[in-house]
């Protein structure tokens, strides 16, 4: 046996994109400059969006005002009704009677029964 030193060539480099580093560069660059470019729009945004929240916060503020106002007046409304159907019924019992209208200290109207006999010595305005 005899042993030979066998050498085999020098393998070559492989002979990629010489531009394989500049391209990186360039697209690290660029991805950062974009980067950079979208901060800057929300730093300038930034006082609209303050803008709009004080907007959007007083809409709010006023369809809330809004709904309870009306809420209320919808309240004053079914309370109105109950009273008039008790005054109805009341005016039913009786249908003969002479009834008044009369302006509460609350600003709601209701019928107050008047004595014919009074009614008849008041000249009428």
């Amino acid at each position: 046996m005899s042993t030979h030193d066998t050498e085999s060539p020098p393998v070559a480099a492989k002979a990629g994109n010489p531009f394989k580093l500049v391209i990186i560069l360039a697209g690290g660059a660029f991805v950062c400059s974009l980067a950079a470019m979208v901060v800057a729009i929300l730093i300038m945004l930034r006082p609209v969006d303050h803008k709009i929240e004080e907007s959007t916060d007083a809409i709010k503020e006023a369809i809330d005002a809004s709904g309870v106002s009306s809420n209320k007046m919808m309240a004053s409304l079914r309370d109105a009704c109950i009273d008039w159907q008790a005054v109805l019924k009341k005016s039913s019992e009786n249908p003969d009677a002479v009834y008044k209208i009369e302006k509460m200290p609350d600003g709601y109207l209701t019928l107050k029964p008047v004595d014919p006999a009074a009614a008849e010595a008041k000249p009428v305005q």
